[in-house]
């Protein structure tokens, strides 16, 4: 019984040797291939080694599998905590862009408001400046909202507005007859020239209360 109970500890340490070891060479090739990602997306040398320092100590000691999937899920989200973000950059109104930005899409938030007119009228808070100088290449615009009628009576509509020069954004118009909360997106627009303040603007065809949840234009460069 003794040589059998001796066996058994002989044979799970083993088992367990094995598994750090294949814990470690796991670990060792999440951060080869993480480092050499980092590098190829021009994060800085002194960023990469912390992060790598932080996630081998974590491997340092690891006992057991559970731990292994633990300190791999911390590299991995230390890696996507400095690991740049995808090409679409979401702009703050009345903030300006760099045109020398490597962004291919800008996302200029509006925000959200409520109307009950049947004529256009303006939607407080609802503005910004885009200044269409600072994109290069400009391949298209759209003006994109959420909107809803709760009571499902008549049409809600929606536009920008240039208030700068004093005429609405030609093509920017969209409507929705939904009860729930529809994104619409208008025909491909074109931003006047210069530094503008564009305005969202908002009517109802049967004077019900029309909401719009958000309103964005976006802009993609070629």
């Amino acid at each position: 019984i003794l040589i059998g109970f001796a066996a058994n500890i002989v044979f799970l340490y083993m088992l367990l040797f094995r598994i750090k070891k294949e814990v470690q060479m796991t670990i060792a090739n999440e951060l080869s291939a993480a480092k050499k990602e980092l590098t190829k997306q021009g994060i800085v040398q002194p960023l990469i080694d912390e992060t790598m320092q932080d996630a081998a100590t974590a491997g340092a000691v690891i006992n057991c599998p559970q731990s292994c999937m633990s300190a791999i899920f911390e590299v991995k989200k230390s890696i996507a905590q400095i690991t740049p973000a995808p090409a679409t950059t979401v702009i703050a109104p009345n903030t300006a862009v760099s045109s020398g930005s490597e962004a291919r899409e800008f996302i200029i938030q509006f925000g959200a408001g409520k109307t009950l007119s049947k004529d256009w009228e303006d939607i407080p808070g609802l503005n910004a400046y885009i200044d269409s100088t600072n994109y290069r290449k400009i391949k298209s615009v759209q003006f994109e909202a959420s909107m809803r009628i709760p009571t499902a009576n008549g049409q809600m509509y929606g536009r920008l507005f240039n208030k700068t020069d004093g005429h609405p954004v030609w093509f920017s118009e969209v409507s929705t007859e939904s009860v729930t909360s529809a994104l619409k997106q208008s025909q491909n627009i074109t931003l006047d020239s210069g530094n503008k303040l564009y305005q969202v603007q908002l009517k109802t065809s049967l004077s019900f209360e029309s909401i719009l949840d958000s309103s964005r234009v976006k802009i993609v460069l070629e």
